[in-house]
């Protein structure tokens, strides 16, 4: 692996999207790379697999392993490593160019600065001018949300939206920070991912749940629930094919439990019905509305508490907080009244991440059948 070109940061995240909307071919797992070893001249692979096409996006970000190669290259930033990666740092898109894992992206952006998020999240800067580094926070957490997630942005760099398999788990993203020993930006990182929903299968689906489970009064504090997990109802089995087509997927969804005063709380599930994917105008025939109807009453038929969130509630803050104050009743949680500037606050945050200019849905893009998408 000497002659390794290997591509990291924001310029490592374009091609995992660029592979997740099949512009590229798809990656291959490696083993760790002691430092060391060298990277080559970048002219050496600006024809391997379309690489000369991210230098059109900007400065093409690359990992150098060893002082030696850490020299300045025309259109490129060279970033150090240090230390000994992980197993698992790296993945191969062929012909000797090796790509930085979605685990190592997500500590890489962690360490970058601001300035760097402008090409990977070009709404990170707007969060943190509001919210500090508080919005930093979540402006990662939605990319944990889009690593471990149904989505990614296109690398198109106009908002479009890809769909395909997520690039990662949380748990393998957790596995692998736990093996990173002093890197600067991994506190960073294990907040970030701690914070993100996993399995979310729309970008609004992540601000929603980021949004909920925010502390308040910014958000609404609560825990986090489970996204797009199947719901088996009585008699049904994920192991049957028979039942397959006809198990329940939700949204969000919070387990029954027993509270603190003893009380029980029963299953409560949330569903996100986007005007994109959830009406006759999005192309649904009568019988996919009555599909999803069905599904509504098999799963409140099976004790669950069930609410319904549409695009409508998410474009207005009232709606959106009745709304809240339905699910804080069945999770057995008493919101209190804002303020007026707490509810600005909440206003603005809510109005920052539900904002729909930041991303429009390019459609399904061939993929297998998976959860449905919000």
């Amino acid at each position: 692996m000497n002659n390794s070109l290997i591509i990291s940061h924001q310029s490592a995240l374009l091609v995992h999207r660029a592979v997740g909307a099949r512009m590229l071919e798809p990656l291959s797992s490696q083993e760790s790379i002691p430092v060391g070893q060298h990277t080559c001249r970048v002219t050496d692979f600006l024809d391997s697999g379309n690489i000369s096409s991210l230098l059109e996006c900007g400065p093409l970000h690359l990992l150098a392993l060893s002082q030696n190669s850490a020299h300045s290259i025309k259109g490129c930033t060279i970033h150090k490593a240090t230390g000994r990666l992980p197993k698992g740092s790296f993945q191969s898109l062929g012909s000797h160019v090796l790509v930085s894992s979605p685990a190592l992206v997500l500590l890489q952006m962690c360490q970058s600065s601001l300035r760097s998020f402008d090409l990977a999240m070009p709404w990170a800067t707007s969060l943190f001018e509001d919210f500090g580094d508080f919005g930093m926070l979540v402006a990662l957490a939605e990319l944990c949300g889009e690593l471990c997630g149904y989505y990614s942005l296109a690398p198109d760099g106009k908002g479009s939206l890809g769909r395909h398999r997520p690039f990662a788990t949380k748990q393998e993203i957790q596995r692998y920070l736990s093996e990173v020993v002093r890197a600067k930006g991994l506190k960073l990182s294990r907040r970030a991912l701690a914070m993100a929903p996993s399995l979310s299968a729309s970008p609004r689906e992540t601000a929603v749940f980021l949004v909920m489970t925010a502390p308040w009064p910014i958000g609404y504090g609560f825990e986090a629930p489970s996204m797009n997990e199947p719901i088996l109802l009585k008699g049904q089995s994920n192991e049957s094919d028979e039942d397959c087509s006809t198990i329940r997927f939700s949204d969000y969804i919070w387990t029954s439990k027993t509270l603190r005063n003893g009380r029980r709380r029963r299953c409560v599930t949330l569903e996100y019905d986007s005007d994109e994917f959830h009406t006759a105008s999005a192309g649904l025939t009568d019988r996919q509305l009555n599909d999803q109807a069905e599904r509504r009453d098999a799963i409140e038929a099976a004790g669950n508490g069930y609410l319904r969130l549409t695009t409508d509630h998410t474009r207005d803050f009232e709606k959106f907080e009745h709304k809240m104050r339905q699910l804080a009743r069945l999770l057995r949680v008493d919101l209190p009244q804002r303020s007026s500037d707490e509810k600005r606050i909440a206003m603005d945050f809510q109005r920052a991440l539900f904002d729909s200019t930041r991303f429009r849905s390019v459609g399904n893009l061939a993929l297998p059948p998976s959860p449905g998408f919000g």
